[in-house]
């Protein structure tokens, strides 16, 4: 067996009884396709994973003591398979949380696995609820929980201790595409089951028990257009059907209703989803559904309760139809709607499995189950000290955590504040610091990390150099390649020819480059001619403001609202001079702070010319608390920067409520979104900056709100982070 990667295994009584035999032979093909070993014991053969001669588990028409202990034979009998396979990780699903769970979770963890647990309902439909027991399961014995929607996430959320939370990993339900392509023309499935060809067929599909809502269906059926027959398949779960025989007495419908109560087999399925029109889910509480994913799969238009679980993947009059929740009469609205547009059926049944390849594709869904590798190169360190990449690493590493995945961060020798960190991020120190010896840091850092994981994120290209190095190793590179750095003015010829090659190497070397804004992929697009598939546009992100302190700003003379403020590194692409030329040819009564660690440079020397009492230099401020109310407080910020992309500092400013002067460049455009106050010279910054001391107040109130809204919607870290690991998914899986 390849011990470089995980071996899975699935254990699964279930199986054929529940269509999870189409989940479990899914998942485990595409995990063998990425590497994984797999195997998988459950109450069927398969002839895509061979795993055993015979199957593990026999199908039960009756829970006795004897089957009881069968059944735990079976559990112990592939638990011992999985021993002799060497396998890692067996996966359960998880649907009632009895005692006999209990057990096999118990005895799994005691064996030496690690256990991914699905999650597929918080609280049994059939047995009464036990959320402790469940609890128990989950703190106590569970490696990774997998749930199939954020509802299911937030319900288990709040059953689990927080230290548990970060075990938690929303994993879509994949597909059932593969099975649709057996589906029969309509006229052959209902001559097969003696259903009338000129009727419109309403199917009701599934596991028939009180939460399942066929109840709220039969009530509405009186009102369905009468030529439509229903169609109800499936067996019942410790439940009478007497309740729905009286529903059905009552309302006069017996005519209409065709039974098939008994379980249903792959063939019979496959018979009922191609003669049908529509299919009702009326639930009344779900957390997910395996049967409308099929009904999507095959085309087949779906009328669901508007309950949050099936929100999350049916929008409304999009890919089907959504009708509130036991409300037999919006049931019947809906279903009579579709039943009469044959152009609403056709384009609903496209859009559905227009959906199910796109959202729900099983390849995708098998690169989240074995957890990564991770190693974030090129910042100085984390904590965050000094910038910008510090700031995405700490963010990044924290949430890739939180997801289950092994993160190792490459810091700066002596970089402080381990003891700050969450433990599980592991901090490796370079002998080399990045002030002083970038590319040895650079070389040092992919020394330490190659090999040892399954992606290496590279913050900027100056470790390019070394990728030909690693060009037959396992682990994927991917870089973010920053800004335009061969435009900085303070590098010399030589480093700017270093950076040059440095780019070229990333294109021909790294899997995958990330661009923090669309102006800089452009760039690598258009100049360094790479394909649009091997580079992804993903932003920095913000953090939400301190408390704004009267107290910060009094600590430097300075009162709300009567200064501009520049916070940057002063060099000369980020207009500094420019920005200070253009401040002093106003009337303006405000002053001029500028923010900034004060080098030897010439370029610093010279602005230093242009100290006066309106105009400040106040040097570096590292902590944020005074640098969110130096922000907040200030009438406006100038933004001079024209060489990056997403800029953190602008990010930074916008978040604080602050109204942005910015140099006008693609990529300040791009993070502002048009709807802040631009310039392009001296002159044009000095009358806007007159204008805008003029403008109302409702004028200004406008700016700073639409600052404060674009950084919200677009640039927080939660999305930022979501994004970086559904890249490093799909790069894993590849």
């Amino acid at each position: 067996m390849n011990k470089s990667s995980p071996s899975v295994a699935i254990i699964d009584p279930v199986g054929t009884k529940a269509g999870l035999d189409h989940y479990n032979q899914s998942l485990l093909m595409e995990l063998k396709a990425m590497g994984c070993e797999v195997a998988l014991y459950s109450n069927f053969l398969s002839d895509k994973i061979q795993s055993s001669s015979e199957p593990f588990f026999k199908f039960r028409k009756k829970q006795t003591i004897f089957s009881l202990y069968k059944l735990m034979q079976e559990y112990r009998r592939s638990i011992a398979a999985c021993k002799n396979s060497g396998i890692q990780f067996i996966i359960l699903h998880g649907f009632h949380f009895n005692f006999l769970d209990a057990w096999l979770v118990r005895k799994i963890s005691e064996s030496g696995f690690k256990i991914i647990l699905i999650v597929h309902d918080v609280e049994s439909f059939v047995f009464s609820p036990n959320k402790s027991r469940l609890k128990r399961i989950c703190e106590k014995y569970v490696h990774k929980l997998v749930v199939h929607n954020e509802y299911t996430r937030t319900e288990l959320l709040s059953l689990l201790d927080v230290k548990t939370h970060s075990q938690i990993q929303i994993i879509p339900h994949g597909n059932f595409l593969s099975l649709a392509t057996e589906k029969l023309q309509k006229a052959e499935a209902r001559e097969i089951l003696g259903l009338e060809q000129e009727k419109k067929i309403v199917l009701f599909f599934g596991l028939i028990k009180p939460s399942k809502g066929l109840d709220v269906l039969l009530r509405a059926v009186p009102q369905i257009d009468p030529n439509t027959e229903f169609v109800i398949a499936g067996r019942l779960r410790k439940h009478s059907f007497n309740v729905y025989n009286e529903i059905i007495r009552k309302e006069y419908i017996h005519g209409r209703i065709h039974y098939y109560l008994h379980h249903i087999s792959n063939e019979q399925r496959n018979l009922f989803f191609s003669a049908a029109d529509v299919i009702v889910l009326p639930y009344k509480k779900i957390y997910q559904s395996g049967v409308l994913l099929m009904a999507m799969s095959y085309g087949l238009p779906a009328v669901v309760s508007n309950l949050p679980a099936m929100k999350e993947v049916v929008q409304h009059n999009e890919n089907g139809l959504l009708f509130q929740s036991d409300d037999a009469d919006d049931l019947s609205s809906q279903v009579n709607r579709i039943l009469r547009d044959d152009q609403l059926r056709i384009r609903i049944g496209q859009k559905e499995m227009e959906y199910c390849g796109k959202h729900h594709d099983w390849k995708v869904i098998a690169t989240y189950f074995p957890d990564m590798k991770i190693a974030i190169i090129g910042s100085r360190g984390i904590p965050a000290r000094y910038g910008g990449f510090e700031t995405f690493a700490e963010h990044l590493s924290k949430d890739l955590v939180h997801h289950g995945h092994t993160v190792t961060v490459v810091v700066e020798k002596g970089h402080p504040g381990a003891e700050e960190l969450d433990p599980k991020i592991k901090r490796i120190a370079s002998a080399y610091k990045k002030s002083v010896h970038p590319v040895w840091y650079y070389w040092d850092s992919l020394r330490l990390t190659m090999g040892k994981n399954d992606i290496v994120l590279v913050c900027g290209v100056g470790g390019a150099l070394f990728y030909p190095m690693y060009r037959s190793a396992k682990t994927k590179l991917i870089t973010n390649v920053d800004g335009l750095e061969h435009l900085r003015t303070k590098f010399s010829r030589v480093k700017k020819g270093y950076v040059r090659l440095a780019q070229r190497l990333t294109r021909q070397y790294s899997q995958h480059i990330i661009a923090d804004g669309t102006g800089i992929r452009e760039f690598w697009e258009n100049h360094l001619h790479v394909p649009p598939s091997k580079i992804s546009v993903i932003e920095y992100g913000a953090d939400e403001p301190k408390s704004f302190r009267k107290e910060d700003l009094q600590a430097f003379g300075l009162e709300s609202g009567n200064y501009y403020l520049i916070v940057a590194r002063l060099v000369p692409e980020n207009h500094i001079r420019e920005m200070i030329e253009g401040f002093l040819q106003t009337s303006t009564s405000r002053k001029l702070i500028v923010v900034g660690t004060k080098d030897t440079s010439s370029y610093v020397r010279q602005l230093e010319d242009f100290q006066k009492p309106n105009v400040k230099f106040i040097g570096g401020v590292y902590d944020k608390q005074i640098l969110d109310s130096l922000r907040a407080g200030a009438f406006a910020y100038l933004h001079g920067h024209s060489v990056g992309g997403t800029n953190p500092s602008l990010l930074e400013a916008m978040i604080t409520g602050a109204i942005c002067v910015c140099h006008d460049n693609s990529f300040n455009r791009e993070v502002t979104d048009n709807a802040q106050i631009y310039f392009n010279s001296i002159p044009e910054l000095a009358r806007t900056l007159e204008k805008l001391e003029n403008e109302p107040k409702e004028k200004l109130a406008e700016y700073k709100q639409k600052a404060v809204e674009r950084v919200r919607t677009h640039y927080t870290w939660d999305r930022i982070c979501k994004t970086y690991t559904t890249l490093f998914e799909r790069i894993h899986g590849k």
